[in-house]
């Protein structure tokens, strides 16, 4: 009972954080999931419908959750994120255009100062 109970709740919060910026999702995470089992510990087989009757659908309860966050800070943690994500893009373009012509480089030069060893056969049993 207990684990078909996780699996719902587990379930229900994965498709809640779908619908949040990820800059939310780890608070909102430890919250609902708090909030969730304060309201159903008791619960012996909890199901799908229960749990979207006190919270409401994803959608609904994602709705309202940031609905209730303050505009500024929500704006500015969404540009925030945005401007994160493009920096991260342009760094991974730059490394990537400074890696190609390195690597071509140790690919053709690497090969031209490696000489060549040979060793000759020694036959021990030739000397005795």
């Amino acid at each position: 009972m207990k684990n078909t109970n996780d699996s719902i709740i587990k379930n229900y919060i994965k498709q809640v954080l779908k619908l949040i910026p990820s800059t939310y999702r780890s608070r909102l995470q430890t919250e609902l999931h708090s909030s969730i089992t304060e309201c159903f510990h008791d619960t012996p087989e909890l199901t799908v419908s229960m749990l979207q009757e006190h919270f409401g659908t994803p959608k609904e309860f994602a709705t309202e959750y940031l609905s209730g966050m303050d505009g500024e800070e929500l704006q500015s943690t969404l540009a925030r994120s945005k401007k994160q994500k493009r920096i991260l893009s342009i760094a991974l373009i730059c490394l990537l255009v400074l890696l190609i012509p390195v690597s071509i480089w140790i690919f053709t030069e690497g090969d031209r100062h490696v000489g060549h060893f040979y060793t000759d056969k020694i036959n021990y049993l030739d000397t005795y």
